[in-house]
C-alpha cells in the first residue's frame, strides 16, 4: 500500500485494481485490508500534519510562545525573520500554509479515506430517507499529531485565509473548509462556534465602520454582508443574528455617549434612527426601562417648559412615547415626579 502511494501519497486508480487482486491472492479479509490501509495512511498523514503545525507555530508564535509550547529554548534562527514571528492572531494574520492544508485535504479526499455513515432518517415528500454524515477515521487530534487547542487555531486561521482570498482560490478554500475541520478532528459544533466567532468580529468591524460613516446600513452594505455570510458558511439565521448583535453593540455605545451629554435633539435623532432600522430600543438595543424613562424625561422637559407640549397639544408627547415603545403608565410616573 505504501509503495502504491508513491511520493504524492495518493493511490492512483490503476494501482487500486492491482491492490484488490493482491488481496484476493493473499486471502486477506476485507476488514483487515481496511485496517492495513488506514495504518499506511496514518504513516503518510502524521508528517503532513506535523509540518503544517510546525510552520504555523514558526510563523505565528513569538519566540517565547514557541519555547513555552515546545518546552525548550528556541533559538532566533527558527523564525523566518531570524528574530521573532511576525504574524498576528487577528483577522489580518498572514498564513503561508494554505497550500499545504489543501494538499492534506486532497490527500484525504483522493484516497477516499472519509466515510459516509447513516445517522438517521428524515421525511422528504412523505417518504423516509436516510441521513448521512461524513466521518473521518483518522484525524490529527486522534493520532496525536495535534492537541485540541492547536487544531482549533489551525482551523480558525484557515477560515480567515479563505475569507481574505480572492477569485477561484477563495472558492477552493471555502469548499475545503468543512473537510479540513473534520480531518483535524473537530466536531461540527466546534467548527460552527469558530465560524460564529470569526463572523462576529467581521460583522462588528464592518457594521461599526459603515454606521459611523453613513448612520445606517444601505442596500450595498447588506449585499456585502450576504457575501460575508456565504464566505464564512453561515446560515441565514446566523447572519441575521450576527447583524443584530453588531447593530446592538454600535447603538448601545452610541446611547451611552449621548446620555453622558444628552440634548433633546440628540435623543430624538437616536430614537428615530432606531425606528428607521426597525430596532426596538428595549428588546433589540437592550436599553433598560430606567434609561428609557430618563430619555423620555430628558426630551419632554424642555418641550414642556417652552410650551411646545400642552394639554391641548400632546401629539408630540405621544410620538415620543410610541417611538420609545414605552408603556403609558411609565410615562405618567414622569409627570407625577
Amino acid at each position: 500500500i505504501l509503495e502504491s502511494m508513491g511520493s504524492t501519497g495518493v493511490i492512483r486508480p490503476e494501482f487500486r485494481k492491482g491492490l484488490a487482486e493482491l488481496r484476493l491472492r493473499l486471502g486477506v479479509r476485507e476488514e483487515d485490508t481496511k485496517e492495513l490501509f488506514l495504518e499506511a495512511v496514518e504513516e503518510k498523514f502524521i508528517p503532513m500534519v506535523e509540518w503544517i503545525n510546525s510552520e504555523m507555530e514558526r510563523t505565528q508564535l513569538s519566540q517565547k510562545q514557541l519555547s513555552e509550547r515546545r518546552g525548550k529554548d528556541m533559538g532566533e534562527d527558527v523564525f523566518q525573520s531570524g528574530k521573532s514571528a511576525e504574524g498576528t492572531l487577528g483577522l489580518g494574520a498572514e498564513v503561508n500554509i494554505m497550500g499545504d492544508i489543501i494538499n492534506l485535504v486532497d490527500f484525504y479526499t483522493e484516497n477516499d479515506i472519509a466515510e459516509e455513515k447513516e445517522v438517521g432518517t428524515k421525511e422528504v415528500e412523505g417518504e423516509e430517507v436516510p441521513v448521512f454524515e461524513t466521518s473521518y477515521p483518522i484525524t490529527a487530534i486522534g493520532c496525536g499529531a495535534l492537541d485540541q487547542e492547536m487544531a482549533e487555531y489551525l482551523y480558525r486561521q484557515f477560515v480567515v485565509g479563505a475569507f481574505t482570498a480572492q477569485g477561484d482560490q477563495a472558492g477552493r478554500y471555502e469548499g475545503a473548509r468543512a473537510a479540513f475541520g473534520g480531518i483535524l478532528g473537530l466536531t461540527s459544533e466546534k467548527m460552527e462556534d469558530i465560524n460564529d466567532n470569526i463572523g462576529s468580529a467581521v460583522y462588528d468591524n464592518f457594521v461599526s465602520r459603515s454606521m459611523a460613516s453613513k448612520g445606517a446600513l444601505d442596500q450595498q452594505d447588506m449585499m456585502f454582508l450576504a457575501n460575508i455570510q456565504t464566505k464564512l458558511g453561515l446560515s441565514t439565521e446566523q447572519g441575521e443574528k450576527l447583524l443584530l448583535q453588531s447593530q446592538k453593540k454600535v447603538l448601545s455605545e452610541e446611547i451611552n455617549a449621548i446620555m453622558d451629554d444628552s440634548t433633546p435633539e440628540k435623543l430624538k435623532a437616536f430614537r428615530e434612527k432606531c425606528n428607521v432600522m426597525g430596532m426596538d430600543l428595549a428588546e433589540d438595543v437592550g436599553i433598560s426601562s430606567h434609561r428609557l424613562v430618563r430619555m423620555f424625561e430628558s426630551e419632554i422637559t424642555p418641550a414642556l417648559k417652552s410650551g411646545e407640549i400642552t394639554a391641548e397639544n400632546s401629539e408630540y408627547l405621544t410620538e415620543i412615547q410610541e417611538s420609545l415603545n414605552m408603556n403609558p403608565d411609565e410615562c405618567e410616573t414622569v409627570f407625577e415626579n
